[in-house]
């Protein structure tokens, strides 16, 4: 049981240690997370390159309510003539709290 237990263990703490990407919030007891006002639009462009690669993201967020925001992106790489499309994206923010 010990021996199963400790594998189980050693797993998660792999698993946990080989992630390739950090998710961040903001401050949980700020003014509260920026989100868009009502039917309010925001276009967002990311440009990343060096030497031998240009990467690409457009974004585009939508205020669904006073306190949801929805965001969708859509990633581009071109590297060596070859152009790689990375999906489309979709975030969603919602403010539950507002500190006034």
């Amino acid at each position: 049981m010990w021996r199963r237990l400790g594998k189980q263990i050693l797993i998660l703490i792999v698993m946990f240690l080989s992630t390739t990407g950090v998710a961040a919030h903001e401050p949980l007891y700020g003014f509260g997370p920026h989100v868009l006002f009502k039917n309010g639009l925001a276009p967002h462009i990311t440009l990343n390159w060096n030497s031998s690669k240009f990467e690409t993201e457009y974004a585009l967020g939508y205020g669904i309510t006073r306190n949801w925001t929805m965001i969708a992106e859509t990633p581009w790489s071109t590297e060596g003539g070859n152009y790689n499309f990375g999906g489309v994206n979709l975030k969603s923010k919602y403010r539950f709290w507002l500190k006034t």
